[in-house]
């Protein structure tokens, strides 16, 4: 669903010639997932989504996504990667590489 969304948003923004960034959430890349809580404060108290946060910042229903994308002429989208984020203790880069 978070792929459909970018899709259609790149689309809404082509004619403009607007680029947009990768998608960041929450509880990625160091961004610790209390972060929810700033994002839900800037929507109105009754969510037009339905998707509520609870106290510790997990939201309802699960599997909901939120997060930021960037817009504008001069942005560019990377691939996701470990070299998109410095985060060290990150459990991705724990994961030994197939060879």
């Amino acid at each position: 669903a978070a792929d459909c969304m970018e899709e259609e948003l790149q689309r809404l923004l082509d004619p403009s010639g607007w680029r947009h960034t990768n998608r960041f959430s929450p509880g990625y890349c160091r961004w610790h997932v209390s972060g929810q809580q700033d994002l839900f404060r800037l929507f109105p108290e009754e969510k037009p989504c339905g998707v509520a946060l609870t106290p510790s910042s997990l939201m309802t229903p699960i599997k909901s996504v939120s997060g930021v994308i960037g817009l504008g002429e001069n942005v560019r989208k990377l691939e996701y990667s470990c070299g998109l984020c410095d985060f060290k203790q990150c459990y991705k880069r724990k994961i030994p590489s197939r060879r």
